[in-house]
């Protein structure tokens, strides 16, 4: 059974792999064929929800799923696990602590978390290391993505999604109920992309200003995770018209909603990082 989702008028489904067609389909198909062509996926979005009418919705969508898909797949190499557990993506939470500052206010993934934090991909850099590099004037060889880079690719992707689906609200009426939901679910994945972007901006700037007292550092830092509130009220307000408050390991029922505090924590903890040095 689906037990994360809310009655909502466009559940057309009732179990949880029914929700998860695409996920199964491109496994499923991909570990058979890897060579499979994206006009297959993009196929089988027509066959879904526009009645296989040939018309672009299908790749629309899945231009959409691809950009969106990349978030959790940045976040996981740039903020390193060590199992399952210690990385939930979707939620912004590393409910165990593993290669990095744990600082014990919740499985959120702080801001000081995330600047303390080894990444997974060795081509990436560490906030830290992007700016021992900085301060050395060392060049950046071009395999390696900086923090600020890796923003500016989520930010990208993340407004690239919310551009492709607007025009699509106006026709899913006339779709398959469940569109709507599919829709709603890369609107979240949008806004968690911009919140990500701007959290990597922020947590430059706060490590910068903790080396060097540069107010101004500080200044942005705090104007970045204020925006960033933002996007997870965003966020909370897309997911939770369809759904509902689960059972979560972490030990408390997960919603996006229930994390709002922690987001405005960073705030905090950035305006709080300048009363110390008394700027």
């Amino acid at each position: 059974m689906d037990i994360s989702h809310d009655l909502h008028a466009h559940k057309t489904w009732l179990y949880a792999f029914e929700k998860q067609w695409l996920f199964y389909l491109l496994w499923g198909r991909l570990l058979y064929d890897p060579g499979a062509p994206e006009e297959v996926f993009a196929a089988a979005f027509e066959r879904r929800y526009d009645n296989g009418a040939g018309g672009e919705l299908g790749g629309t969508l899945l231009r959409a799923f691809k950009l969106a898909s990349r978030m959790p797949l940045r976040l996981a190499s740039f903020h390193s696990g060590t199992w399952d557990f210690t990385l939930y993506a979707e939620g912004f939470l590393a409910p165990v602590e593993a290669r990095g500052k744990s600082d014990g206010a919740s499985p959120f993934i702080s801001i000081d978390e995330l600047i303390e934090h080894q990444t997974l991909d060795p081509d990436y850099l560490s906030i830290p290391d992007f700016l021992d590099r900085l301060a050395a004037q060392e060049e950046v060889p071009g395999r390696l993505v900086t923090p600020l880079e890796l923003a500016g690719l989520s930010e990208q992707d993340g407004a690239e999604v919310l551009q492709l689906i607007e025009p699509l609200r106006k026709e899913a009426g006339a779709f398959s109920g469940a569109l709507e939901c599919e829709l709603f679910d890369l609107e979240a994945w949008a806004h968690l992309s911009l919140y990500f972007a701007k959290k990597l901006r922020a947590g430059v700037a706060l490590a910068k200003f903790r080396r060097t007292g540069a107010q101004e550092d500080q200044e942005t830092a705090v104007a970045l995770l204020e925006r960033a509130v933002q996007d997870w009220r965003r966020l909370s307000a897309v997911t939770g018209k369809h759904y509902r408050e689960t059972p979560h390991p972490s030990g408390a029922g997960f919603i996006w909603e229930k994390y709002l505090d922690q987001v405005q924590r960073d705030v905090e903890i950035a305006r709080e990082a300048g009363r110390k040095t008394g700027k």
